[in-house]
């Protein structure tokens, strides 16, 4: 899609973008020094609607939430809307300001005994993954060049 324009919308600006097919969209406009994401905020077969579901996209940009959550390390933490550019999540975590990371989030009604418990596993795992790196370090060989090796070895002695 070409750039074709500027739009305000809800006070602010937004670029207007068309293709040849007739279609239009509204993206956000990348700020200096930024890459150009293309974010599409709406769009549309007639600029009017492209507009329109942009609006309805901004306005949904602005709510703010309240879900708590626990993150896989412990973390408490209050889900509180999504980014309006970069559509992260907005976070606090323990009290500061964040975009939450990661994907596996935990209930925030999860008991502090089952919060302990995962982390015990956690460390378990983190534990057993490194007896694993030990053992296979000390003990792994290429077995397809030691193959190699003893045919070639053999193929000698048999001259």
């Amino acid at each position: 899609m070409a750039k074709v324009g500027m739009r305000e919308i809800n006070g602010e600006e937004y670029e207007i973008h068309a293709t040849k097919h007739g279609m239009w969209s509204i993206q956000i406009p990348s700020e200096d020094g930024e890459e150009h994401r293309n974010q599409e905020l709406g769009s549309g077969d007639t600029l009017d609607k492209a507009v329109n579901n942009a609006r309805i996209q901004i306005n949904k940009n602005k709510v703010k939430l309240h879900i708590p959550f626990v993150t896989t390390d412990g973390e408490h933490g209050i889900a509180t809307g999504k980014h309006g550019r970069t559509r992260d999540i907005l976070a606090v975590i323990d009290g500061n300001k964040t975009t939450a990371k990661g994907y596996q989030y935990l209930r925030g009604d999860m008991p502090k005994e089952e919060i302990d418990r995962l982390m015990l596993v956690n460390d378990r795992i983190a534990k057993l993954q490194q007896e694993l790196r030990e053992i296979l370090s000390e003990y792994k060989f290429d077995l397809r060049a030691e193959v190699e090796r003893q045919i070639t070895e053999a193929a000698g002695k048999g001259r």
